[in-house]
């Protein structure tokens, strides 16, 4: 207990020295406690710290830190502390589903903590659910007014990724963190893209006196943190703001240029009952999940797409390629009439805004699978993807034979995303229906799963969501 006690003074300094220093102590703690969770835990997350900041680097150390967090929850399963450690050690690997359940898991184990929330909630919207990730961080200000200034960074990264360079300012002093490179990292790339040069390369000179070679592993040490996208975007920043940052390799330039990329803005409900819309944005979401799946095509994430419902301006598919960093966008509407239906889709190059492919579908809304599958195949002919046996497979595989239940489980998506108690409740109330009609419905179990989550992390107390 004592070796790991002593471990916590590297959060004191943050140096390599005393990372060193408390690897050391946790090695022998847990040599003379094997089955310590806790010691586990602080050792994973210490490897985990080599990965991050470069201290001591010994090999493999995230290979490390996750044999070190799997102790940590084989010896405490119910150890919201190895969880802790566990999580950030998936994100790093970009094992992200894995790390979503094992988040949630420590979140719903104790949904007090503001700094778990805080942390967990950053690396949730840095792995793509900017909304998921934010209201947790939010709720971890609320829980804690006090708060480190590191908080507030999920928020400045979601204003700045939207291009809303005043607003993630805005943010930026609220970090208040002058000894942390990343806090001057965050205002000179702001900066740099409002194009005022002096605010910009003084943030820059202080990042530099933190961080005197920055610029030479710039793109190495963001692409740990950030995708490839928002990486670059900052990257971008960080130049317009005198940052020397040395080209990309020829062949990975190559690679993005050419690389095929498209966004699914959320379909539009033209039914006559606008309580439809749960079958508009379910089939978006479907669509979203079953494109990222194929291998060479980049998606965004739900979040980022739904950030465009119901805005149409005239140069609307030219200001997604831009914020969305995408060459194609896959827009369409779904009217149902009674059990028929008509799906409306068409795919644009954002280049020109010309047609590279639409299509109408009429048919049963029993059939939505297929539409999906169809319209799903048709954009990847489209850009020209050549699919192999399992991932075509993948993209006609049905979730569930029973059309009701999928009705129930898209009714549950859609309510979940009002964030609201009264939603929560009603979802649970949608996929337990689901599971009613289809016991081996996994998503429905996923969304029964998330909600709980969800709710256990928010607004419920720890033991009414977990008991």
């Amino acid at each position: 207990m004592r070796l790991v006690l002593r471990s916590f003074g590297y959060y004191e300094r943050l140096t390599a020295e005393e990372h060193a220093i408390a690897r050391t102590c946790l090695e022998r703690a847990i040599q003379q406690l094997p089955n310590y969770a806790d010691g586990w835990a602080m050792l994973s997350i210490i490897y985990t710290e080599e990965y991050k900041y470069g201290f001591s680097v010994q090999p493999d150390p995230l290979g490390r830190a996750l044999e070190a967090a799997r102790r940590a929850t084989d010896a405490a399963p119910s150890n919201h502390f190895a969880y802790l450690a566990l999580a950030p050690t998936l994100f790093f690997r970009k094992e992200f589903q894995a790390f979503r359940s094992a988040a949630e898991r420590a979140l719903t184990l104790n949904p007090m903590d503001s700094g778990t929330m805080a942390y967990l909630g950053t690396l949730i919207s840095l792995a793509g659910d900017w909304e998921r990730g934010c209201a947790l961080v939010d709720r971890a200000i609320q829980l804690n007014p006090k708060h480190p200034g590191w908080y507030w960074f999920p928020a400045f990264y979601n204003a700045y990724r939207k291009s809303d360079y005043r607003g993630a300012l805005n943010v930026a002093v609220k970090v208040n963190m002058p000894r942390f490179y990343a806090a001057h990292l965050v205002t000179a790339a702001a900066y740099g893209q409002l194009g005022e040069r002096d605010a910009a390369g003084k943030a820059l000179r202080e990042l530099l006196v933190l961080w005197p070679d920055f610029g030479v592993s710039a793109r190495e040490e963001m692409g740990k943190w950030f995708d490839p996208d928002l990486a670059e975007h900052l990257v971008d920043g960080l130049r317009k703001a005198g940052l020397k940052i040395p080209p990309q390799k020829r062949e990975a330039a190559a690679a993005l240029e050419s690389s095929k990329s498209v966004a699914v803005l959320p379909f539009v409900n033209m039914s006559a009952d606008k309580n439809d819309e749960y079958l508009s944005d379910g089939m978006t979401e479907e669509l979203i999940n079953a494109l990222a799946r194929i291998p060479g095509l980049r998606v965004p994430g739900r979040s980022s797409s739904f950030a465009f419902k119901g805005k149409n301006e005239d140069d609307i598919f030219r200001k997604v390629g831009e914020q969305l960093h995408v060459n194609a966008v896959l827009e369409g509407s779904v009217r149902k009439a009674g059990d028929k239906l008509r799906i409306t889709a068409q795919l644009i190059n954002v280049a020109d805004g010309y047609h590279l492919w639409s299509e109408d579908y009429d048919g049963d809304v029993r059939d939505i699978f297929t539409f999906q599958s169809n319209v799903a195949q048709r954009v990847v002919e489209a850009l020209q993807i050549k699919l192999g046996v399992e991932a075509a497979r993948a993209l006609t595989k049905k979730p569930t034979e029973n059309p009701e239940a999928h009705r129930f489980y898209l009714l549950g998506r859609y309510d979940f995303g009002k964030y609201s108690e009264a939603g929560w409740t009603s979802s649970i109330r949608y996929y337990e229906q689901a599971l009613k009609l289809d016991p081996n419905y996994a998503l429905a179990y996923c969304g029964l799963a998330d909600t709980y989550a969800y709710m256990g992390g928010v607004v419920m107390p720890s033991k009414e969501a977990v008991g």
